[in-house]
């Protein structure tokens, strides 16, 4: 079952809504490869299926959108024991605040009365494209928030990780570990302590023993093989080697 609401033609400048609708759609229903010259964000209601673009597939589910972004060639399709019920609405965008939308899939379930009221605008006959552009509107405040809510929590989890290794450098410490006690996948872990920090979490663990085990020998009179022991190294040879690639002499020249 497919759904279209027809618009009229506005010279809008910011946000000009151009389609909107909803469809349940057939098991492993698809569409594309293809491309479009404006934003189209589909809302997913229930079901799920696979998005595909430029920069990965991603399953969708209830509650997700995703984001077709202008001229880039996308596939999607429908599961095939569940597949979606979805709607949508396509825009051209002239604002400074595209970034907001520059990630494929965004989770955002509180945005379903949005995508409701937008498909169900047919029911307006005077000044339809104008609630539709008032409902944009505030879909781009939903998604800002919900950035601004993320990096709080991406800080959150990386001061996390700070301190832990802070308190427990001189224990053993795999990086899955450590994220596996944040409640994240290794992976998102490693990126975003890499783009928040400038380097990965096992550079930022190395980097801080290696400087603990200098302040050691440095200010209280370590040996280095105390100094390596007491930061977690006991293999010497490798702790001598990662010593001197940092600080550029040896622990004993040190």
């Amino acid at each position: 079952m497919i759904k279209e609401v027809l618009l009229r033609d506005y010279p809008f400048k910011d946000i000009k809504p151009l389609l909107c609708g909803e469809e349940k759609c057939r098991n492993g229903h698809a569409f594309g490869p293809a491309t479009r010259p404006y934003y189209l964000l589909h809302y997913v209601l229930s079901g799920k299926g696979r998005f595909e673009s430029s920069r990965g597939s991603y399953n969708v589910k209830q509650g997700e959108i995703f984001v077709i972004h202008p001229f880039e060639v996308t596939y999607y399709e429908a599961d095939q024991k569940e597949p979606w019920h979805y709607c949508w609405v396509g825009f051209e965008l002239d604002l400074p605040i595209r970034t907001c939308l520059e990630e494929d899939v965004i989770s955002l379930p509180q945005a379903e009365y949005i995508f409701k009221a937008i498909k169900e605008s047919d029911l307006i006959e005077t000044g339809r494209e104008f609630y539709i552009c008032s409902k944009i509107y505030e879909l781009l405040v939903q998604v800002e928030d919900r950035k601004r809510e993320n990096k709080e929590a991406v800080s959150i989890y990386i001061d996390k990780a700070k301190n832990y290794i802070m308190a427990n450098y001189m224990k053993p410490i795999t990086i899955e570990g450590l994220a596996e006690k944040l409640g994240l996948e290794r992976s998102y872990f490693s990126n975003i302590f890499k783009k928040k920090m400038g380097k990965s979490p096992q550079a930022y663990l190395v980097e801080f023993r290696l400087t603990k085990a200098a302040e050691l020998m440095g200010l209280y009179d370590y040996k280095p093989g105390e100094a390596a022991t007491s930061v977690g190294y006991h293999d010497l040879f490798n702790f001598s080697k990662m010593f001197k690639k940092k600080f550029g002499i040896s622990p004993t020249e040190y």
